[in-house]
């Protein structure tokens, strides 16, 4: 510990970056384009960087730079330390958008990279050119036993990431959450399905097949199905995936149906011939942003916030 400590107090903190920039990436040119150096340069500072660590840190392989074990260790240190020292930075000299060279990572679900992200871009890009958004997609996995929120949480905690978009729920309270917007689920059946007249009906839904969709953001499919329960009721699964995409694709071409959010359906229908009808339960689900209270104070998270909550404001 004494040995990286020296180490690190004569070290050139700009080596820091291009460690967490290889790290991240596990290519040297994808790295050295995030943080605008060339390949020439990047393979300098990696090389003072392994001269630094007394390590080889990154090994290249056909799959990219793998860490080592060590640089593993190494990796939430730096990460954490940098983004505690950009705070402290964008704290006191506050952010200016039009000039920051800034990386933002922020997780999402199907729904937010759907609906959020485009509408983030477009509010982002022509104020703040070089800002970047980096986003972590939020699992789909229904087996998942350690808890998708405990991982966001973790992430949260280190620094991974700066924020995330999640169902509102009862958040640790290290996190504050601000309100995005509420969904309403509706039903989406292909366009020529003859189960159907113009309205669904509970009889008709709990006859027909169903394509359940599994969200662990905020498990849409289990919803309906505790909704069903309260009226005494359950669906025929026919198939489950974890895609709102592929769902809508296998209605379109079947006699099923799928429950789905309204405005992440309708941002999908022209690329599918399919019919929305209201859905005779009600299935309402609300999206919070969530970040560490430590960056509550940051300037950079603070714009950031902004920005988000300004791209769901027609949500």
């Amino acid at each position: 510990m004494y040995m990286l400590q020296k180490n690190i107090l004569r070290m050139d903190l700009n080596l820091l970056k291009v460690f967490d920039a290889i790290y991240t990436n596990k290519h040297l040119t994808r790295a050295g384009e995030q943080i605008f150096m060339t390949q020439p340069a990047m393979s300098h500072a990696l090389r003072r960087l392994r001269q630094s660590f007394d390590d080889e840190l990154f090994v290249r392989t056909p799959k990219g730079m793998v860490p080592t074990a060590y640089a593993d260790r190494l990796a939430p240190l730096i990460t954490n330390g940098l983004r505690e020292l950009q705070a402290a930075l964008d704290s006191s000299a506050g952010f200016d958008p039009a000039t920051a060279v800034h990386d933002f990572s922020v997780a999402v679900d199907e729904t937010g990279s759907l609906l959020v992200v485009p509408r983030l871009i477009e509010k982002i890009r022509p104020v703040a050119p070089h800002v970047t958004i980096s986003t972590i997609h939020i699992g789909t996995d229904p087996h998942d036993t350690k808890g998708t929120n405990r991982a966001i949480y973790e992430y949260l905690d280190s620094g991974e990431i700066d924020m995330a978009i999640l169902s509102r729920e009862d958040h640790p309270p290290r996190f504050k959450e601000r309100f995005l917007y509420s969904e309403q689920a509706i039903c989406v059946i292909a366009e020529d399905n003859g189960l159907v007249g113009d309205e669904m009906d509970i009889e008709t839904y709990v006859r027909m097949g169903h394509v359940k969709v599994y969200l662990e953001s905020d498990d849409e499919a289990t919803i309906v199905d505790q909704e069903l329960t309260k009226l005494g009721h359950t669906r025929n699964v026919v198939v489950s995936l974890p895609h709102i995409a592929a769902a809508l694709s296998a209605v379109e071409k079947s006699d099923l149906v799928a429950t789905v959010p309204l405005h992440v359906a309708k941002s999908m229908g022209s690329i599918a011939k399919l019919r929305f009808l209201t859905a005779p339960i009600e299935v309402v689900d609300t999206f919070v942003l969530i970040w560490h209270r430590r960056w509550d104070e940051s300037a950079a998270s603070m714009w950031l916030r902004e920005m988000i909550t300004a791209s769901c404001a027609d949500l």
